[in-house]
């Protein structure tokens, strides 16, 4: 039936793409562990999924065996069964106890800083089209404390992903329209980025997307915002090829590149707002969060500790 076909794609994208890819490898993980040692996949006894936890701790982190188990979770739904991880004492302290033999340390990529963006910008040719797109989209994501989904998505989609056409320009500055995030997969309002302008500043977003914009004069206004001239072609700057390019320049400056990744823009913002003295709120205000998870992001460094301390002696 019509109907049937309609309610296959609306189920069909009830999910995000990555979310996808991530049940599909979690489901497949789960059925050939279940498989393997002939359990049961649905419905799962506790002894299978303290089991299954015991097996994933043999190679992965404590924050990823949850996430894996999640899996159980929504194939028992689908089944129109009970959760079988909620409550369960046995599991519970299964999972305390890896928890606690494993630990539960999260390796957070480097904040991208100041300092870090001048070393690029030192080792950059301004003049070059993909040079020029890097530098703007750098400026962009640690300014605007955007994720590399804002500006660079994997699979553009006109109707959700920032375009060309909703890069304006104003005399205080920028404001990029944001029709969709992660935080905004429905697209129930539109979010605006303002980045200011101070042309005298090596630093400045806004003279930065300028001479980007300059660069490739006849992008399509409804195409991707970034792009960049190849060979006489306009093609997306992709979050591969923006992150092999900023690793290339800042490891001429010297800089160790292992833990520095498209996120460390948008953590080294945060950052930067910190140490600015910014309150919590705006912080959350700028980078778009929705729950308190962007204290996380916040690297509260030896040298802020440092005056920290410092004031303390001070006061008494």
């Amino acid at each position: 039936m019509e109907l049937d076909n309609a309610v296959k794609q609306y189920l069909s994208c009830a999910f995000a793409d990555n979310t996808k890819k991530a049940y599909k490898t979690h489901r497949n993980s789960y059925i050939n562990f279940c498989t393997r040692f002939g359990y049961s996949a649905v419905p799962a006894s506790s002894t299978t999924l303290c089991r299954y936890a015991a097996y994933l701790a043999q190679k992965l982190k404590f924050g990823s065996i949850k996430q894996y188990l999640n899996i159980v979770r929504i194939l028992h739904a689908e089944w129109g069964l009970p959760n079988p991880i909620l409550n369960d004492f046995a599991l519970n302290c299964t999972l305390k106890g890896i928890r606690r033999c494993l630990g539960d340390t999260v390796n957070r990529k480097q904040p991208i800083t100041p300092i870090l963006l001048r070393k690029l910008l030192s080792k950059l040719n301004l003049k070059a089209s993909l040079d020029a797109t890097v530098w703007a989209v750098s400026l962009c994501m640690f300014f605007g404390l955007l994720r590399k989904s804002n500006v660079m998505p994997d699979n553009f989609l006109t109707e959700k992903h920032l375009r060309r056409r909703d890069v304006k320009f104003f005399a205080w500055g920028v404001s990029l329209c944001l029709r969709w995030s992660k935080v905004n997969q429905f697209q129930e309002r539109s979010f605006d980025v303002p980045l200011a302008r101070k042309p005298q500043n090596p630093l400045c977003p806004v003279q930065a997307i300028f001479n980007s914009f300059s660069l490739t004069k006849n992008a399509n206004l409804d195409g991707p915002a970034f792009v960049f001239m190849s060979k006489g072609q306009l093609k997306a700057l992709s979050s591969k090829l923006f992150l092999t390019r900023v690793h290339s320049c800042l490891k001429q400056a010297g800089i160790n590149t292992d833990q520095i990744s498209n996120h460390s823009y948008r953590r080294g913002g945060a950052t930067f707002c910190y140490q600015l003295g910014f309150s919590a709120d705006n912080i959350k205000l700028l980078g778009d969060w929705r729950s308190n998870c962007y204290l996380k992001y916040i690297d509260g460094n030896f040298r802020s500790r440092l005056k920290l301390t410092n004031a303390m002696l001070a006061s008494v």
